[in-house]
């Protein structure tokens, strides 16, 4: 019955597609099509399945643990959306296709809008996904749309060199596509500013160059449903300040910012689905809180302006939705089930009153409602702190690292990962996927506690931080 071409064209590793009785009023509803099946994935997978969904799981991976969760497993790259339509139609009696979920982002989200549209299932139209695929472009339109931005300069016409040129602020150069915090370059004096521009004798439009702006980021998650906007999470962001400049060292809820910060966050959040025209689906930005103009109303109040980084239409990656919003949540499994792989796809026993995200996922996918009621109470009123925390990288051989014996033992532990073992080249240009360790750490909330003992989570986080940092050895 199952056909096990592995062809790297695409071979069908299951073709036994169960067949369904239209008067059987228990029939499946249709399969949840998941684009991947590989680690990150598994947690979409195995939502699926606790809401009754046969799932089609498509990776090029035959060994892809995803695979072991799904009902039928296709042999293809997420990338070809022909051929993937064709591998589902081989079947001859093919239950439809209820909804489309994709983790990754870039040509793998594009597949995911094409066979969207191919089956009538909740999506975004491709145009609306294009737009964000340079982020120089975007946030140009996001400016004109009232979305605040840093200062952002070209270098095409001779005006704009010399504008450059004249810049007192120290300026980030980053491409203006990609992810991961890859080739960014900083011009901090007007050496490096002459340097660039005798390098770069044209605007090729493939460059993104802002004024390096200080202040506290915050990472959104959120969820867009019918064109209107919702948050799930909001967390405070740390990021290297010295080589591998910018990669992500850690992420803590609940984000330090005022009830009217949120607010206004959460109006730029609009402002952008509005913009881009997103419809469906999950959205990740990155904000800066800047400190006001001296005797403005703003600062007088103590408010500060949110400037958008970066915004992108996909769940998000850096163990937050993973770990971060179930640990927000209460969600005493949080973390747990990351060595396996399987997404928490294990009885969760008596936390079934509480909404999972990756569940709710799949019911916007299928034509359902994602329930924000329990998100949106958790940003307001926390009951957790929650700290997730990188090992950063250093250049050369990786000739040891350990992680403390009694970490597990932490009263709050989440979960903890070598992501680099001793042997590992890194670089300081490799960017967020050359980090070498991850772990995480919740503990309750007291918000009316002395300023001293209000985030104890966080000043531990760093405590082990420091820890296994001085354990690391390089050749």
């Amino acid at each position: 019955m199952a056909n096990t071409e592995n062809k790297e064209s695409g071979g069908l590793v299951s073709a036994a597609f169960p067949t369904a009785d239209a008067s059987d009023p228990d029939a499946p509803r249709g399969y949840f099509l998941s684009l991947g099946a590989g680690r990150h994935q598994t947690p979409l997978i195995a939502a699926a399945h606790r809401l009754g969904f046969p799932v089609v799981a498509v990776d090029r991976d035959l060994k892809a643990p995803g695979f072991a969760h799904a009902t039928v497993q296709l042999q293809c790259s997420i990338t070809r959306p022909r051929r993937i339509l064709e591998m589902l139609n081989e079947s001859t009696r093919p239950i439809p296709v209820a909804g489309v979920g994709c983790r990754s982002f870039g040509r793998a989200g594009m597949t995911a809008a094409i066979l969207a549209h191919a089956h009538n299932t909740p999506g975004n139209e491709l145009r609306v996904l294009r737009r964000f695929q340079n982020k120089r472009r975007l946030k140009a339109q996001l400016a004109l749309a009232g979305v605040p931005v840093p200062p952002a300069f070209a270098c095409g016409t001779l005006a704009e060199r010399d504008a450059l040129r004249a810049c007192e602020e120290t300026l980030l150069v980053r491409p203006a596509s990609g992810h991961g915090k890859f080739g960014l370059r900083l011009l901090t004096n007007q050496a490096d500013r002459n340097r660039f521009l005798q390098i770069h004798l044209r605007d090729t439009g493939k460059l993104l160059i802002e004024a390096l702006t200080p202040g506290q980021e915050v990472t959104v998650l959120g969820i867009v449903q019918h064109g209107r906007y919702s948050p799930i999470c909001l967390s405070d962001k740390h990021v290297s300040q010295r080589p591998p400049l910018f990669i992500e060292l850690g992420h803590d809820f609940p984000a330090r910012i005022s009830a009217q910060e949120r607010a206004d966050i959460d109006a730029h959040m609009q402002s952008i689905v509005d913009t881009t025209g997103l419809r469906h689906g999950p959205i990740v930005a990155e904000f800066i809180l800047r400190e006001s103009a001296t005797n403005s109303e703003e600062a007088k109040s103590g408010r500060r302006e949110a400037l958008l980084v970066e915004c992108a239409p996909e769940i998000g990656g850096e163990y937050l939705a993973d770990v971060l919003v179930p640990a927000m949540l209460g969600d005493d499994r949080a973390g747990a089930d990351l060595d396996s792989g399987g997404g928490r796809a294990q009885d969760r026993g008596g936390l079934h009153h509480r909404l999972d995200y990756f569940e709710e996922l799949v019911r916007l996918y299928t034509g359902g409602v994602f329930r924000t009621e329990d998100f949106a109470a958790a940003i307001a009123e926390p009951k957790h702190q929650v700290s997730i925390r990188f090992l950063p990288q250093q250049a050369g051989t990786l000739e040891s690292i350990a992680l403390p014996e009694n970490l597990s033992r932490t009263p709050g532990f989440l979960f903890a990962h070598l992501l680099k073992t001793a042997g590992a080249q890194t670089s300081l240009e490799g960017g967020n996927p050359d980090r070498l360790a991850v772990f995480g750490l919740r503990g309750p909330w007291r918000p009316n506690a002395p300023a001293s003992d209000q985030e104890p989570i966080r000043e531990l986080a760093n405590q082990i931080a420091r820890q296994i940092q001085d354990r690391i050895e390089y050749q």
